[in-house]
């Protein structure tokens, strides 16, 4: 730390170039973790200063605006004082007033406390200066599988432990849908079956039976990223076609060979792409034969939210996944799983993706939704347009970077990006929905390099989009609704630190372009009839009486006589998909046309009556519309009341009511700052929805556990003397006998590798570890056989034993091994434990000798 801050005086004071010192804050930033530690947050914006000021002096995208932006952070980060040259003095003090900068006559620079007046309560900005960890992430133990992959012996969270274990257990046909919290770690999720099921990469895939997992991302930055992370648990891997591997249309020809064959022989773990990859190219019908061959295990989306969010407009391919996802499903007999991955959702988003991705009564949900500790909120109201340019702009130099600045439209972002350069920055780009997909990735590498400040974006800014330090989010727009508004909050402090939400409103104007924003985008009934019918009527190819081509491209009649391009596409493209899931019709295949926007669907009509009657049809679409656009409404309506609710109630409690599964947290807002209520933390929630029948039930027993079981349902294992020293051995030996559920008394951090040491790994069931704390209020699935470790000591015995009586009379199915001393009394029944129990009771020598011996075939 001494170093970066030494360095970067030295840079200031003109004895090291600042071109030299990047190369050392790169090495140094590549050392540290971006989501665990505060170094990487704090030093950050050292990299971008000292980027900043090599280029003013070579001639690259940086300004001395930039350069004072990047000077006042890293002061108020380090709370010190700093000595610049006297060039940088000169320079400074010309517009440090601006940045409310104090240059003395021995040229050291001092960041002021000066906020403009109209900003209430300001001087709370420099919490986002501390970098104090904010979020209330509580591991918990881990298991053999978990540690012998990547080293960990703790998950980050419980909803991450639940969800990996529904993951590991999903049954075949099933669909996974997993929310959980930002930093929750849903990337091991994919991860961690794909190891167990290949077994770290080392199944050959000829006479073993191995198969493929495919992970698509919004980007293709973010599935280099992701295939990079996941190499590293992949070290025993018998060759490159047994690595993860990211997918992009530009990749080298022996690499994408590579892929195929991977895919076809299900030896390659795990395939990183984008939608527009799946779709589009070659992979699409690679991927068909690998679902039909029994190679394809699973298809995981990330970001699942995408396709409800943005899927409907500029990435419509989000959503043409599920089409495509049903002809894997069908190409695999039924058997292939799918697990969506997300943050915090909304109902509506929920359901929406249940319709796509799910079919009845085969979903699960985990649902681990968390509001944010990290966001600070101000909300400031303003009588028009100038006024709130004049005062972001008074502000903006004052916040700390990177910055998002979102506005409503492509056109919008251009003036601000403007505005923005016109006041001296020169580090600022725009992203909306007409930026280019090329743009768009060069644009998103910039950024998370730190080659870029600040980002003026429509709501298209998000998808993918995981850099962790970004530090203040400003909206001049209103959201239409109030998960779009928490949803780009959320871009910010993702490194667990604090993040500023600024809500920069013009009411009379805002509200009304949000207002019209949600009419542009709900199509009318009159609208969808007449698409419909003009794709109906104009068909790219006629294949049977009710299957046909669709072309997305056609011209409803309002627009014949105009040109037309990708919106019209897309609201075409929405019409099908709409009707998709209200299951009027069913999408069998996608492709592209002569041009990119002109998609073609094979289309087979299910409802032909409707579909055919251009009177019965707008009836039957009337009830849906007007149900989804009371939704909107409601939700703009929420929104549309933030000003006058903000110094009544504390924000947290109107997310709550977007978002159902999470518990109020406020990380500062008007109403908490005027009450001097202090951020608050709950513990963490986890709920599991539309529970499947645990396979684990069937799990097959090892002889040692067979003949000692028999019949009954309870068994006690007694381990006295010198068998207490050997507890892990022992629960290691159960589970390779059968056990799925295994329960323990609480273990240090620091013997937690020695415990997880002894767990199986491979040739085993799918099984987890709890600590006895763990399973107070679990409200997650532990159906199947469970060993449960009593503590020696008096304290923890009733409740293990309570756990017992609840587990049997959950299922029929469950068992469970009592591993205790002999004379174990549990006190709230007065017995000793061998009384209480309906099953044979053996000394645990056996198991460990089994163990000890290494005699596989006793308990394999």
């Amino acid at each position: 730390m001494y170093d970066v801050i030494r360095l970067v005086e030295e840079v200031l004071a003109g004895e090291v170039a600042p071109g030299a010192a990047l190369d050392s804050l790169k090495v140094f930033l590549g050392g540290v973790s971006a989501s665990s530690s505060g170094d990487y947050s704090r030093f950050s914006c050292a990299y971008r200063l000292c980027r900043a000021l090599n280029e003013v002096q070579t001639g690259g995208e940086s300004s001395w605006y930039d350069v004072a932006g990047h000077l006042r952070q890293f002061i108020l980060n380090g709370r010190k004082k700093l000595t610049v040259s006297s060039e940088y003095a000169f320079r400074l003090r010309k517009i440090s007033a601006f940045f409310a900068l104090h240059v003395d006559s021995e040229n050291e620079v001092t960041a002021l406390q000066a906020y403009p007046e109209w900003m209430k309560d300001a001087d709370r900005i420099n919490e986002s200066h501390n970098l104090l960890p904010r979020r209330k992430l509580m591991p918990v133990l881990g298991d053999g599988i978990l540690y012998r992959m990547s080293g960990f012996t703790h998950y980050v969270s419980r909803s991450q432990k639940a969800a990996l274990r529904l993951a590991m257990n999903l049954a075949p046909g099933h669909t996974l849908l997993a929310c959980l919290p930002t930093g929750g770690g849903k990337s091991i999720i994919g991860q961690l079956p794909a190891w167990f099921q290949t077994k770290g990469g080392t199944l050959s895939g000829t006479i073993e039976k191995a198969g493929s997992t495919v992970v698509v991302v919004p980007t293709v930055a973010l599935a280099l990223d992701q295939a990079i992370s996941s190499r590293q648990f992949f070290k025993s891997a018998l060759s490159d076609e047994h690595m993860p591997i990211a997918y992009y249309g530009g990749m080298q020809v022996e690499k994408k060979k590579l892929i195929y064959e991977g895919l076809q022989k299900g030896t390659m773990p795990l395939i990183y792409i984008s939608p527009e990859a799946v779709l589009n190219g070659p992979l699409t019908e690679i991927l068909l034969d690998a679902a039909r061959r029994g190679r394809l295990n699973t298809l995981v989306i990330d970001e699942a939210h995408i396709a409800v969010d943005w899927g409907a407009s500029f990435r419509p391919d989000f959503q043409f996944l599920a089409p495509f996802r049903k002809k894997l499903l069908e190409a695999s007999g039924g058997s292939l799983r799918t697990v969506l991955l997300s943050a915090t959702m909304s109902d509506w988003t929920t359901g929406i993706l249940k319709e796509l991705f799910s079919e009845p009564e085969k979903i699960v949900e985990v649902r681990g939704d968390a509001l944010r500790h990290e966001p600070m909120f101000w909300l400031n109201s303003f009588d028009s347009e100038e006024e709130r340019r004049q005062k972001t702009m008074q502000i903006l130099p004052l916040l700390p970077r990177p910055v998002v600045l979102y506005v409503t439209s492509p056109q919008k972002a251009r003036e601000w990006r403007k505005l923005i350069q016109d006041a001296g920055f020169k580090s600022v780009m725009t992203f909306t929905g007409g930026t280019t997909r090329n743009k768009r990735e060069k644009l998103l590498e910039s950024w998370k390099k730190d080659r870029l400040d600040i980002i003026v974006a429509t709501s298209a800014f998000g998808m993918g989009v995981d850099k962790p330090d970004i530090r203040t989010i400003i909206h001049c727009c209103l959201p239409e609704s109030m998960d779009r508004y928490y949803q780009e909050v959320g871009r910010g402090g993702r490194d667990g630190f604090a993040s500023l939400s600024i809500l920069n409103l013009v009411p009379r104007v805002d509200n009304d372009e949000a207002f019209s924003l949600i009419k542009s985008r709900v199509l009318t009934v009159d609208n969808m009839t007449a698409r419909w019918f003009s794709m109906r009527k104009n068909p790219a190819g006629i294949l049977e009486g009710d299957t046909f081509w669709a072309d997305t491209g056609c011209k409803p009649p309002h627009l014949e006589e105009k040109i037309t391009g990708q919106r019209n596409a897309g609201f075409n493209e929405n019409v099908l998909l709409f009707f998709y899931r209200r299951q009027l019709l069913d999408i069998t295949d996608v492709q592209s046309g002569n041009h990119e926007e002109k998609r073609q669907a094979r289309v087979r009509m299910l409802d032909l009556d409707t579909l055919n009657n251009e009177t019965l049809l707008p009836v039957k679409l009337e009830s849906w519309r007007e149900q989804e656009w009371n939704y909107f409404r409601s939700e703009h309506d929420k929104i549309k009341k933030i000003m006058n609710k903000k110094d009544r109630c504390c924000l947290s409690t109107l997310f709550t009511e977007t978002y159902p599964y999470t518990e109020p947290v406020c990380g500062g807002c008007p109403y908490c700052r005027r009450k001097n209520y202090k951020a608050d933390s709950v513990e963490e929630r986890v709920d599991i929805l539309h529970r499947m029948e645990d396979k684990m039930q069937s799990a097959v027993l090892g002889d040692l556990l067979e003949q000692r079981l028999g019949g009954n349902r309870e068994l006690l294992v007694t381990v006295d003397g010198a068998l207490r020293s050997k507890l892990a051995k022992l629960s290691g030996a159960l589970i390779r006998q059968g056990v799925t559920t295994l329960v323990i008394p609480p273990i240090s951090f620091e013997d937690s590798s020695a415990w997880l040491d002894e767990m199986p790994y491979a040739d085993c069931e799918v099984y987890s570890v709890f600590e006895l704390y763990e399973l107070m209020g679990y409200r997650g699935t532990t159906n199947g056989l469970a060993a449960v470790v009593y503590p020696y000591e008096q304290n923890g015995v009733d409740e293990c034993y309570r756990w017992t009586r609840t587990h049997l009379a959950a299922h029929a199915g469950n068992r469970v091994v009592h591993v205790a001393p002999g004379n174990l009394l549990v006190k709230s029944c007065d017995r000793e434990l061998i009384d209480l129990i309906d099953g044979g009771v053996y000394s645990a020598a056996p198991f460990v000798e089994a163990v000890e011996r290494k005699d596989e075939a006793d308990f394999l």
